[in-house]
């Protein structure tokens, strides 16, 4: 989920220019008409007073173009109060915009009485990635990781990184086999990709942690538990990978 516009529609146009630079045609009529309504208001035989005439277009012009900029501002405003739900790094949802897609999730869920299932996913050993090849291979990691779940999974689903390397992913009405299946083909397929910088190979692992929930769950057990499950699971391959400890 990108939520991005290019700044340069939001730069504003010259101060000054008359009423009918940058306007379109149907407005152009409408100005016209205004301005010989006001000159005619002012005084009758003024219609031909070209100086008179300049005055009034350029001050409607004026109007004109506060007015547009007044919602190119808004539109900006409503961009930017976006970003607070974006991450920045990927582009995905952020944990407070997870959080409310989590809400409407189990919304559904009880309106129309679906069971749905939440992913948790971790890059593994995200830090000694940084560690060896700097940040910028680490938000490259992050990012290809990101592109990964954002194709393999569907429209309806709610895909975010939380923090860190940590990433979720909300499956909206799915059955507890189906869900499983697609979490183990997620991590097969993401054991096996090789992200590529600056001539090596950076090899992207994971752990998963996955729970189900029905309609009576709340969002904030359910992420709870998710993550409780994948804690779980790093520690048992800690465990196995240091069994002396």
């Amino acid at each position: 989920m990108k939520s991005n516009e290019d700044d340069a529609h939001y730069e504003d146009r010259p101060d000054r220019h008359d009423a009918t630079n940058g306007t379109d045609p149907a407005m152009q009529d409408l100005l016209q008409g205004v301005v010989e309504k006001l000159l005619a208001s002012i005084d009758p035989q003024a219609s031909g007073d070209e100086s008179a005439r300049r005055v009034i277009e350029d001050a409607l012009g004026r109007a004109v173009q506060a007015e547009e900029r007044l919602v190119r501002a808004e539109r900006r405003i409503e961009w930017l109060e976006s970003q607070n739900v974006c991450d920045e790094v990927t582009g995905l949802l952020n944990r407070r915009g997870f959080g409310d897609a989590l809400h409407r999730g189990l919304a559904r869920s009880r309106r129309y009485g679906e069971a749905g299932a939440l992913l948790l996913l971790d890059l593994f050993r995200y830090e000694d990635i940084v560690e060896e090849h700097g940040v910028g291979a680490g938000d490259y990691a992050l990012t290809a990781v990101a592109n990964i779940l954002l194709r393999r999974f569907r429209d309806v689903d709610y895909v975010a990184r939380l923090e860190g390397s940590r990433f979720a992913v909300l499956l909206v009405s799915i059955g507890q086999e189906d869900a499983r299946r697609r979490a183990a083909m997620l991590k097969s397929h993401l054991d096996e990709v090789a992200v590529p910088w600056h001539g090596t190979d950076i090899a992207v692992h994971v752990r998963i942690g996955l729970v189900h929930y029905a309609q009576n769950d709340i969002a904030e057990d359910i992420l709870e538990h998710a993550e409780a499950e994948l804690e779980e699971r790093e520690q048992r391959v800690a465990r196995l990978r240091n069994p002396a400890e």
